[in-house]
């Protein structure tokens, strides 16, 4: 016995280290909580009558029994070993009763371990507990070999099921062989498990583990749940059932009950007495008793295998359901339902539907219900065996050749006449961009073509010319800025300048500016509001006949638009202008004046619509030019009528644009509008005057046009005739530099809405 401070530190170093051992004669060993009392010293005791080993809780070992023909094995206790030997070790059956504690988990080490088995928690709950880690492997620890030995793991306590790794080796086995005891159940769900073998032993407990990656078979004898993967370079065999979260894989054969993972592979043969669920399956030969049901491929004929022995590849299940079938033969004592089938042999269902793609059978296809070839999939077959000319329904909208087959029959082997059995008379309608596109079939002998048989324009595609409209009564109201509030700023700013004292010869900066929300009536409508600025330099000269106002100019405008059909589709989106350009205007004495301007530009505007799901960009060049004839008419001092004609003509070139895989053209757009109107003008002082006009106007074209993948596009237009009525007023204090012109115009007819002239001179 250890006294004073070295039992004390020994007792430190060994606190909570509870692992017992010795390899006794017999081949049963059992390693137990009995003999030398709790914290105190001592050597292993044998019992020759009942071949067990006896050992304390805080035994240490120190010498070996006398006699023991083994008495070169020796529990460790440094080293965590249970049993330890220069030599061999095999055959032994070891049943732990008493915890295993520490950060090594190798319980038997030697030379060669071999055969043995080590049974933990059988009966009764046992605690694993491992100190710095939570996972035990290198269990049978062999220098040279260690093979055939089996870790056997029952009812574990509390803490001991945080374990989540179990590695034995890939020559070692693993039991669950659950159990319930003490109000304990065997529960593995948060374990991994990794060696060789893997069996689930027929006992009461829990069937679900984290996950297991095992070099030969897994035996599940109850329900199996995997949180996460499963594999076995062997067959996996899961009577109950086997459902994994991720996949299922086995090199060779996977056999039970209801199959249910992500993907489920095996290298042999897929066999279940329930159902099958996964994303893919794919094995050589697949069978359940219940349905088979996969979203993605179900392949029967295991890819990296060359030849194959009688009847591998088949398919076989109540009802089946996959992505697609690749198999030598597929038969389903209910429906089969697949987006496409490779078949070297015969397929037989009831209600048999293929809907994606290339569909070929190289035997027979019988379908005892109907054969439905949906969605784009066409079929070709050896022979195709209905129940009457009545069981075939053909709505794909594949082009081409859809069903072809060397012959048709029925049940009894007549044939059938494929004229009786396919409805010409059917049409398959659908929307394919911004078309409405007709398919129909036709049938030549046992086979069966579809063609487009016509193509439509949607009027819904009106929608997208609209934006034609937008962009070019952005470009209008740069326009009538221009032929309104322009020449009138001009005007005004160089009389200012003048009478100031300046230079005739120089040029006056002169600025105006417009916004407008304005309706175009289009056959639908289209709602623009943005805004204009027109700002350039201008210069009078006196000639014979009176004063001439000309200069450059520079106009800019920006606004957004929302276009809406009378079905209710709507668009929307934004346009904007840039150009340069020049005016002139001849003021005579008699109070005639001519006037005229010349611009060009570019132009951008987008679409988006939620309707149609389409958007696109375009850009174009335009070009415009306005005439104008007037005489201005002096009733007294403080009353006037200006009386006016106009004509305006715009040019917005062509563009093009990709929208939902149509190639569309947009043609240029021409507006030729014509205004008659005057405006009546009161001075109510020398420094501020109103004014209010009429005008009448007509649009002689306005039309735009397009063509969508060669077809033409309906035409939304402007052409028509629209009336105006202005307001305004202009104030120009003599003591200031600066003076204004606010003016509001309502228009009513083909143009409705409104526009604003709020412009400010400032004379330097």
């Amino acid at each position: 016995m250890l006294k004073g401070k070295k039992k004390l530190l020994a007792a430190q170093v060994l606190l909570g280290l509870m692992i017992a051992g010795n390899a006794y004669a017999a081949t049963d060993v059992e390693v137990t909580g009995e003999g030398t009392p709790k914290g105190s010293w001592g050597t292993i005791t044998a019992d020759d009558s009942t071949n067990k080993v006896l050992a304390g809780d805080w035994t240490y070992i120190t010498s070996k029994p006398d006699g023991n023909p083994n008495d070169n094995f020796g529990a460790v206790l440094g080293d965590k070993l249970l049993l330890k030997n220069t030599d061999n070790i095999d055959g032994y059956k070891i049943t732990m009763n008493a915890a295993i504690a520490g950060n090594n988990t190798t319980l038997i080490k030697g030379k060669k371990v071999t055969n043995n088995t080590i049974t933990i928690g059988e009966g009764y709950p046992r605690k694993i507990e491992l100190w710095g880690t939570t996972k035990i492997s290198n269990v049978f620890a062999g220098s040279e070999e260690s093979s055939g030995n089996k870790l056997r793991l029952g009812i574990l306590e509390s803490g001991s099921t945080d374990i989540e790794l179990v590695d034995v080796g890939e020559r070692n086995d693993i039991e669950l062989i659950g159990d319930t005891a003490n109000k304990t159940t065997a529960n593995y769900e948060k374990m991994a498990f990794a060696g060789r073998d893997l069996t689930l032993a027929d006992k009461a407990g829990t069937g679900k583990i984290k996950s297991a990656d095992m070099k030969g078979n897994i035996t599940a004898v109850r329900a199996l749940n995997v949180t996460e993967g499963i594999s076995a370079g062997g067959d996996i065999t899961a009577t109950g059932g086997l459902t994994a979260g991720n996949g299922i894989s086995a090199g060779g054969n996977i056999s039970g009950g209801a199959l249910k993972a992500a993907s489920i592979s095996a290298g042999g043969s897929i066999d279940s007495t329930g159902d099958i669920t996964a994303d893919t399956l794919l094995g050589n030969g697949i069978s359940a008793t219940g349905a088979i049901n996969i979203k993605g491929a179900i392949d029967a004929l295991n890819g990296p295998s060359k030849t194959r022995a009688a009847g591998a590849g088949s398919l076989s299940g109540t009802n089946i359901t996959a992505g697609s079938i690749n198999a030598s033969s597929v038969t389903a004592t209910g429906d089969i339902t697949t987006g496409s089938m490779t078949v070297t042999g015969d397929v037989k269902g009831n209600n048999i539907t293929i809907s994606n793609g290339a569909s070929s059978v190289g035997g027979t296809l019988a379908a005892s219900g109907n054969l439905n070839i949906k969605g784009n999939s066409t079929l070709t077959a050896g022979t195709i065996q209905l129940t009457g000319s009545d069981k075939l329904n053909i709505t794909s909208t594949a082009t081409g050749t859809i069903l072809s087959a060397g012959s048709v029959v029925d049940s009894s082997g007549t044939a059938i006449d494929m004229s009786l059995a396919v409805d010409t008379s059917k049409k398959t309608t659908n929307t394919e961009g911004l078309f409405t596109k007709v398919y129909g079939t036709k049938v030549t002998g046992n086979t069966v073509t579809s063609g487009l048989q016509s193509a439509t324009l949607s009027e819904k595609s009106k929608s997208v010319v609209e934006t034609q409209i937008a962009s070019l009564a952005g470009v209008i109201t740069s326009a009538d800025l221009l032929s309104n509030a322009g020449f009138s700023n001009a005007s005004q700013a160089v009389q200012q300048s003048n009478a100031e004292g300046g230079s005739a010869r120089e040029m006056v900066p002169y600025a105006a500016v417009g916004y407008g929300n304005m309706r175009q009536e289009s056959g639908s409508y289209v709602d623009v509001q943005g805004s204009a600025f027109n700002i350039g330099f201008a210069k009078e000269v006196k000639n014979g006949s009176g004063k001439l106002l000309f200069g450059p100019m520079i106009e800019y405008g920006r606004g957004s638009y929302e276009s809406y059909l009378d079905d209710g589709t709507k668009g929307d989106g934004n346009t904007q202008n840039f150009g340069l350009g020049v005016m002139a205007r001849q003021n005579n004495d008699n109070g005639t004046y001519y006037e005229g301007s010349l611009r060009y530009g570019k132009l951008t505007s987008n679409y988006n619509s939620g309707d149609l799901g389409a958007d696109y960009d375009t850009d174009a060049n335009y070009w415009g030019a306005h005439l104008g004839l007037g005489k201005v008419f002096q009733l007294n001092d403080k009353n006037s009528i200006d009386t006016y004609c106009k004509f305006f003509y715009t040019n917005q070139g062509s563009s093009s644009a990709n929208i939902l895989g149509n190639n569309v053209e947009f043609d240029a757009v021409k507006s030729k509008r014509s205004r008659l109107g005057f405006r009546f003008n009161h001075a109510t002082s020398d420094v501020r005057s109103i004014y209010a006009g009429l005008a009448w106007q007509h649009e002689f074209d306005g039309s735009a046009c397009a063509t969508v993948d060669g077809f033409s596009a309906p035409s939304p237009s402007i052409k028509g005739n629209s009336m105006m009525v202005e307001l305004g007023v202009n104030v120009a204090p003599k003591s200031s530099p600066v003076s204004f012109d606010l003016g509001v115009s309502g228009w009513a007819g083909k143009q409705k809405g409104y526009s604003l002239n709020a412009n400010m001179l400032w004379s330097f």
